[in-house]
């Protein structure tokens, strides 16, 4: 395996990860509707005239329906678990704390989550360039205990 192959099993790892958070509930506010008073001339067009029917073709269910068969189809595998839960033995095997947090924000970025310049400056405090260099002894370490 080289540090290519590694990386990309970390960025695999991180998007296994994210597909297996399941939210259970009701959805996050969005936005919330202000009150606002309508006036006569704001309404006019509004009511529904004598024979407006939905177009009898129309599932008003469809795209519900369609988010969760989607849903479902992009949970992870038992295999795919087994494989992240050994990517977080590697990242557990490091003393230092900085590097291994580096490398999974990195990983999750790539995933397709936060931008990892975001995460260095907002979480950690410091420059994408330090972030990226705390990553990749943790990739080399990787790569050394890998077996090569």
């Amino acid at each position: 395996m080289n540090i290519g192959e590694i990386a990309e099993t970390f960025i695999r790892a991180a998007e296994i990860d994210r597909n297996s958070h399941e939210h259970v509930g009701p959805g996050a506010l969005r936005a919330q509707q202000i009150a606002y008073v309508h006036t006569y001339s704001d309404k006019l067009g509004w009511r529904k005239e004598v024979g407006d029917k939905l177009d009898p073709k129309a599932d008003p269910l469809a795209d519900e329906r369609k988010a969760f068969w989607e849903r479902i189809a992009s949970m992870p595998s038992a295999a795919e678990i087994s494989a992240m839960e050994a990517i977080f033995d590697w990242l557990k095997a490091t003393d230092d704390d900085a590097e291994r947090r580096a490398l999974w924000a990195w990983a999750r970025a790539k995933a397709g989550g936060k931008s990892f310049r975001r995460w260095c400056f907002k979480v950690e405090g410091i420059h994408p360039q330090t972030g990226r260099r705390r990553k990749r002894p943790r990739l080399a370490a990787n790569f050394r205990s890998s077996g090569r």
